[in-house]
């Protein structure tokens, strides 16, 4: 009895064994055919003491982040071996890139082959929910139609909606001021101080985390952080009054301003839109309210304390910049600018451009291959053909060497030069 069952193990074993051999095999061959019927060529190797694992290369990165030159580090490697290279890391194959043509592929041309992952899904989502950026497919689809209205030129061109806000900014800044998105907008309460304070330090430290968490990868459950979940909670808690307010003045109205528009449509005509008015019309759960805002809060939040930080950071070094832009603006005579009078103003539009290609406000990102599928350079001798992504593959471009490229900008791409746009 006991030899039959030892026999049955054995074969069970056996059986097992070639199945994970005929998949992985059937999986190789099924990919090279792929590969060579879109004409790929192999995808050159940066050079890795571990050529496995890349403990060296994980270990030198982990120190460059310290060191706050990971992003120098990087470009170091896209100068000496070319716009696109993989590197074994952790037992992943990783795809390096700052070639315009996959930037193009992975965020347009070939969107839908891309993905966010399910890693970075499961690292943002205990402090931004579900919402734009951290979601695909229907449900990115869902929130992009949802956030897509605040982009009209109708919003957009309201200065109205900003004078208060900027005013505010310009109150508050002063030699040594850390500049960040809520000064300019009182955090949503003005009234409660005390409260806005600790919002404004749950909000970064929940979000320094996710950023650490993040660079980790699928490394990231090593990161233990009990202060995380409890500045996440705060963070929902201070949000959540607003969405619950809303829903409810929603519910006993059944939307008082259509019902007013109705009546009378000319009163209606100075109602400032409200991006949470127009989501609770959509939705009804309030935890998918929450993902969108908390999504929106952590888009807006940064990117723009990033945007003007940089470009004053360049200013108060460049007086020769600064004047052509008084100059400018001296032309207004003090009147606050309409929309036209700032889409006008071609030098304040080359220096914020300038200083979007020197100080990326994303300056790298990464996206996951959904599918096998294929991306047009980086293979060959000469890194011009075509190179095959294999599905769940990750992809790590790089936009802040991008944007330094010599052979791209000229000789003078490390230099602020707002005349060049």
């Amino acid at each position: 009895m006991i030899t039959i069952i030892n026999q049955s193990l054995w074969t069970l074993s056996a059986f097992v064994v070639a199945y994970i051999f005929y998949t992985a095999a059937d999986s190789t061959l099924r990919a090279r055919r792929f590969a060579r019927i879109h004409g790929c060529r192999k995808l050159r190797n940066a050079p890795q003491k571990d050529p496995f694992f890349g403990v060296d290369v994980f270990l030198d990165g982990q120190k460059a982040m310290r060191e706050k030159g990971f992003l120098q580090y990087l470009s170091r490697y896209f100068e000496e071996y070319g716009s696109t290279f993989k590197w074994n890391l952790m037992g992943d194959a990783l795809i390096f890139t700052n070639e315009p043509k996959n930037l193009q592929a992975i965020l347009a041309t070939k969107f839908s082959d891309f993905d966010i992952g399910e890693t970075r899904q499961q690292i943002t989502k205990p402090f931004w929910g579900v919402g734009i950026f951290n979601s695909d497919g229907p449900l990115w689809a869902h929130s992009r139609a949802l956030i897509r209205p605040n982009f009209t030129r109708e919003l957009v061109s309201d200065t109205r909606t900003y004078d208060s806000h900027v005013s505010n900014l310009i109150s508050r800044v002063h030699p040594g001021f850390v500049l960040s998105s809520c000064d300019s907008t009182n955090c949503l309460r003005p009234d409660a101080p005390e409260e806005v304070e600790q919002f404004v330090s749950d909000f970064a430290y929940a979000q320094r985390t996710v950023v650490r968490r993040i660079r980790m990868g699928k490394f990231a459950w090593l990161d233990w952080d009990p202060g995380f979940g409890d500045a996440c909670n705060r963070v929902h808690s201070y949000v959540k009054p607003f969405i619950e307010r809303d829903i409810a003045r929603r519910h006993s109205s059944l939307n008082a301003k259509e019902k007013q528009y109705n009546t009378n449509p000319s009163d209606t005509q100075n109602t400032r839109y409200c991006f949470l008015d127009e989501l609770v019309k959509e939705e009804n759960d309030s935890e998918h309210i929450l993902g969108q805002v908390l999504n929106i809060l952590v888009a807006g939040r940064d990117t723009t304390a990033s945007l003007l930080s940089s470009l004053f950071f360049t200013l108060s070094r460049r007086s020769d910049v600064m004047a052509k832009l008084r100059e400018e603006v001296s032309q207004l005579d003090g009147q606050a600018p309409t929309y036209d009078d700032i889409k006008g103003m071609k030098y304040l539009n080359w220096a914020i451009k300038e200083t979007l290609r020197m100080y990326s406000v994303v300056p790298m990102n990464t996206r996951n291959a959904n599918k096998d599928t294929v991306l047009p350079s980086g293979g060959g001798l000469d890194g011009r053909s075509p190179i095959f992504v294999r599905k769940g593959q990750m992809i790590v471009y790089q936009s802040y060497s991008l944007h330094r490229r010599s052979d791209l900008w000229g000789s003078d791409s490390n230099e602020f030069k707002p005349e060049r746009w």
